[in-house]
């Protein structure tokens, strides 16, 4: 175990990391560093429970550390079921908060991913070639079109026809006489 700070433009907080480089952090800490009550965290936990990876002291081998440095943590005793939260569990806090570090460090958040998002930018070739393909399944389409309204002006035409036969049979079969065979 090994006590680290974690900083990311204006926001710093202790927090202690594993021999796998996963960081936690208590509540206490959560709350100083985001300026936020305790019932803050209790009620964005409630509300997001799925999104967070906590354990407690009590399932983690890792209160001899949490008690030699419970006064980095600011605590004044280590509790057994005292939550523990993962780097990934503070950032969720951070974004979920409504405190003003909270706000202040959604806005860096977004200005760091708008400085190092990628663009990737179409060529003229590629926009040129795919326009032409498009064009060119826009013609079937009209194409298929057209095609599917005569056909169906045609099934329409056999259908009729086949009504107006069908009323001339009837007539035919209704002028002859019945005649019983015994």
């Amino acid at each position: 175990m090994k006590l680290t700070v974690w900083t990311f433009k204006d926001l710093s907080m202790p927090m202690m990391e594993d021999d796998r480089g996963i960081l936690y952090c208590t509540t206490k800490v959560l709350c100083d560093g985001l300026y936020l009550s305790e019932e803050a965290v209790k009620k964005i936990y409630s509300r997001h429970s799925d999104e967070f990876g906590c354990l407690t002291v009590t399932n983690s081998p890792y209160k001899d550390f949490m008690v030699q440095n419970k006064d980095v943590f600011g605590m004044k005793r280590i509790r057994d079921n005292m939550r523990m939260w993962t780097e990934s569990d503070m950032l969720m806090f951070a974004i979920l908060s409504k405190s003003g570090v909270s706000k202040d460090f959604r806005r860096q958040l977004i200005q760091f991913i708008k400085e190092n998002a990628r663009r990737g930018y179409v060529t003229q070739d590629v926009y040129q070639r795919t326009m032409a393909r498009l064009d060119n399944v826009e013609r079937a389409l009209m194409a298929a079109g057209f095609a599917l309204g005569q056909n169906a002006s045609s099934a329409g035409a056999l259908l009729n026809q086949q009504k107006k036969s069908k009323a001339v049979r009837n007539t035919i079969l209704g002028a002859i006489p019945e005649t019983n065979i015994n």
